[in-house]
């Protein structure tokens, strides 16, 4: 009995001995990782930030890129959790017209990560524009949740403000107004893939499996694609997006958008439904959920377009949420004729 004691307790220490041999060789990797990755994100932003292209605004380092001549100037307002480079396209093409800006919000592309829901967009925006040497009059054009944004400045700066283009645009009420199980689902359905990024990023196991390239909405050879795997690959990507999808949590007010006059303005809204597409979601969404669902949607859209009494309303056929994407030269249309309204200053 002794002896079977003794060989079992040597036993149980080599097991111990390998199990501490495993977890201290796991914490090794983890450190080279986490090495690595920081030492490849900072090459990455060697790589495609300029210093030119960044503004600092109440102590937060910011990017903002403006390109091309003339007044007045358009701003490109995104929706939540996107970079700026999703207005590449359009931005060359309107920069041989007037001077254009894009940026990335707080937590998003490559301005700085603070962690916090994004406050005061506004206002925000505002002071980058000016701390960049840029002056109004400005076109805002706004996608998603990004064309709350532009309303907010529009009824805070209104005289910079001459003409604005939502695309697709969120609105103030649509968390309400909208089939609660359907704003439920929306609000958590990338949650637990952002949760397992934000904690993975920091360690370099995402660049090592190149999870950047399967993510990515442009294709292989495009002039963004490799810019936008080098965002995906910040250590801090998961967790900004996160932050900045919350601000979507805002759109619940009980009183309804701001007027915005005779604004010149264009509404462009996505012709692809949701019901037209029901294996994108949980099984147990009826068909006639999602049906209302669009409903409402199209009524939103109708109410953002009747904001203003100078405006158009066009629904883009064969285009998803991300119309400037999928139809960039029906934004560009819509921009430029903007442009044709407005007096320049």
């Amino acid at each position: 009995m002794l002896q079977k004691s003794v060989k079992s307790t040597g036993c149980l220490v080599r097991i111990g001995q390998i199990a501490v041999s495993i977890l201290v060789l796991v914490a090794l990797g983890l450190f080279i990782g986490a090495s690595s990755q920081q030492s490849a994100a900072a090459r990455d932003r060697e790589t495609y930030v300029s210093s030119n292209n960044l503004v600092t605004v109440d102590g937060v380092e910011m990017h903002i890129r403006c390109e091309g001549t003339g007044n007045p100037t358009v701003v490109f307002e995104s929706g939540a959790g996107t970079p700026y480079l999703n207005w590449r396209e359009i931005q060359e093409a309107i920069s041989q017209d007037v001077r254009t800006c894009v940026y990335d919000r707080q937590n998003i592309g490559w301005s700085a990560y603070t962690g916090e829901t994004p406050n005061a967009v506004a206002r925000t925006l505002h002071t980058l524009l000016e701390n960049a040497g840029e002056s109004a009059p400005y076109v805002l054009v706004g996608h998603s949740l990004g064309g709350v944004y532009v309303r907010q400045y529009a009824a805070t700066y209104p005289d910079d403000v001459v003409g604005m283009v939502l695309i697709d645009s969120s609105h103030e009420q649509q968390q309400v107004r909208l089939p609660q199980a359907y704003t439920t689902w929306a609000a958590g359905a990338q949650q637990p893939t952002l949760d397992i990024c934000r904690l993975l990023a920091p360690t370099g196991i995402l660049r090592i499996l190149n999870m950047g390239a399967q993510s990515t909405q442009f294709a292989e050879g495009t002039p963004v694609y490799e810019e936008e795997i080098a965002i995906f690959n910040q250590s801090h990507f998961c967790a900004g997006v996160g932050a900045d999808l919350a601000g979507i949590e805002s759109l619940n007010a009980s009183t309804a958008p701001a007027a915005l006059g005779d604004l010149p303005l264009v509404v462009l809204t996505a012709d692809v439904r949701q019901a037209d597409n029901p294996e994108a979601f949980p099984a147990d969404f009826s068909l006639e959920m999602l049906q209302q669902a669009d409903r409402v949607w199209l009524e939103l859209q109708e109410e953002l377009a009747g904001l203003s009494t100078n405006s158009d309303w066009i629904v883009v056929e064969d285009a998803t949420h991300y119309i400037h994407l999928d139809q960039p030269q029906v934004v560009i249309a819509a921009i430029r004729d903007i442009l044709t309204q407005v007096t320049v200053r």
